[in-house]
């Protein structure tokens, strides 16, 4: 019988259970289920833990939606500029355009260096009218924004607790919380890929409109993500408080399944 391999007590212990009324009450008012005491034995057979160190890597939706929002404002907007048409339909061409135009400025080259001809002062003054303070503007706002994304760049490694750093009674329950935070996870990636592909679409053509519709999904995305997170600084805090107390929470593990038997 596995109560002998768990408890070292003879049968006036139990007879002593039995007789006091109040633990009686106390038996027929907890009872426990199959799947309870089935729990309780391997709890009592468990070894101490180490200590989890635990920083919870929630998301906070305000300054995630703050972020969008900004993002879809600007993607929205068009720029206005004195626009060269054949720029404006070839991204890559445009994107060449604009690096030659920085240089051109930095080393103050009155001849290009593609084909070796002079570049009319005409030609300078209408590619700078098409890459204007606004275009310029616009390209530094979205690369910021960039930056702001990239605090939700978030790892697997950096969030996944191996099961075997809780107690064996939850390890089924932490192996599934993995799993449901390990596809949030992705979901979150994949939202943030397709926003910044928005973003890079922009800065090679400013003068395009954009519409991001995505804002519902970041936020089923998010609660979902965070109820994990919430779960599994549950799972940490009981651990960790077991490992404290562990002689106790023991010592009254088994005298929960003593009072059951």
């Amino acid at each position: 019988m596995q109560l002998c391999i768990l408890f070292d007590f003879h049968q006036v212990k139990v007879q002593n259970i039995l007789n006091n009324q109040e633990n009686l009450k106390e038996i027929t008012d907890d009872t426990e289920t199959g799947e309870d005491i089935n729990k309780l034995i391997i709890s009592a057979k468990n070894e101490k833990k180490e200590i989890i160190s635990y920083t919870k890597k929630n998301i906070e939706e305000d300054k995630f939606i703050k972020v969008y929002n900004k993002i879809k404002k600007i993607l929205s907007m068009v720029v206005t500029a004195n626009v060269i048409e054949r720029l404006r339909e070839n991204n890559d061409v445009t994107n060449w355009v604009s690096q030659g135009l920085e240089l051109n400025k930095k080393y103050k080259n009155e001849v290009c260096e593609f084909c070796g001809n002079v570049i009319s002062k005409e030609r300078i003054e209408e590619l700078e009218a098409h890459f204007n303070d606004e275009v310029s503007k616009t390209k530094q706002e979205l690369e910021n924004l960039l930056k702001e994304l990239e605090i939700y760049n978030i790892k697997e490694n950096e969030i996944i607790i191996d099961k075997s750093s809780f107690y064996k009674e939850n390890s089924t329950e932490i192996e599934l919380l993995n799993k449901h935070i390990v596809e949030e996870l992705l979901k979150l990636d994949e939202l943030i890929k397709n926003i910044k592909q928005n973003i890079e679409e922009k800065k090679n053509n400013p003068f395009k409109k954009i519409e991001l519709n995505e804002i519902e999904k970041a936020k089923e995305i998010i609660k979902n993500y965070n109820s994990c997170i919430t779960i599994q600084e549950r799972y940490v805090k009981e651990t960790n408080d077991k490992s404290i107390n562990f002689e106790k929470k023991t010592k009254e593990i088994k005298a929960k399944l003593a009072k059951y038997y």
